[in-house]
């Protein structure tokens, strides 16, 4: 049997409750019953990356700093449920 040791994650929509272009951290919630699942997995051994496209910072209207708050606090929120990310990325550009 194969071992997943690694799970990439979407963030809006997936993990936080969907906000178009994001940029207040005091609206990030975790999505309810997000962290339970998370939670087993990393009992298990699995590890956590989080992938995002933020095409508002291409479009201008949001900033990178924007996207690091929001991230700062989903981090904070699951650090809260006992999860840890392994890392992150997002994609900045615009359509086109």
């Amino acid at each position: 049997m194969t071992r997943i040791e690694t799970i990439l994650l979407d963030r809006d929509g997936t993990l936080i409750e969907e906000r178009h272009y994001l940029r207040d951290p005091e609206l990030v919630a975790l999505i309810p019953g997000a962290a339970a699942p998370m939670r087993r997995l990393a009992e298990l051994g699995c590890r956590f990356f989080l992938a995002s496209n933020q095409s508002g910072i291409g479009r201008g209207l949001l900033t990178p700093d924007d996207y690091f708050a929001v991230h700062a606090r989903l981090e904070e929120l699951l650090r809260a449920e006992g999860i840890t990310l392994g890392g992150a990325a997002f994609c900045p550009h615009g359509p086109g």
